[in-house]
């Protein structure tokens, strides 16, 4: 584990895992682990690599369609956004894991998503 002052600033060299700090040129730290988590997350449900676009009002988001009888959409859109919008370097900007993990379950136990 590193000590908490410890970031980075060298952008990966595969495209697919440029994560939003990586793309504005800024400090990363776990921000590359988070990005990993929500590209797996799509790739699951979209069946295809995720790529972010940065909306006009400087948030950045995934790309892709949501398919229409997605009942959870809402809940997807702000693990998305909340996963690849980090707000900075300090562990308690981090996304909850715990509690992204109880929401996915409780989707998964009311029945996917349809």
């Amino acid at each position: 584990v590193l000590p908490s002052d410890v970031t980075f600033n060298k952008v990966v060299k595969t495209e697919g895992l440029y994560c939003r700090e990586m793309r504005e040129k800024g400090r990363w730290r776990e921000h590359i682990d988070y990005y990993g988590i929500a590209a797996s997350v799509y790739c699951v449900l979209f069946g295809q690599y995720m790529d972010i676009v940065k909306t006009k009002s400087g948030v950045w988001e995934e790309k892709g369609a949501y398919k229409r009888g997605w009942t959870h959409q809402s809940a997807l859109k702000s693990f998305f956004r909340e996963f690849i919008n980090i707000k900075s370097d300090k562990k308690e900007d981090l996304p909850s894991l715990r509690s992204w993990r109880k929401e996915f379950q409780s989707i998964f136990e009311e029945g996917m998503m349809y």
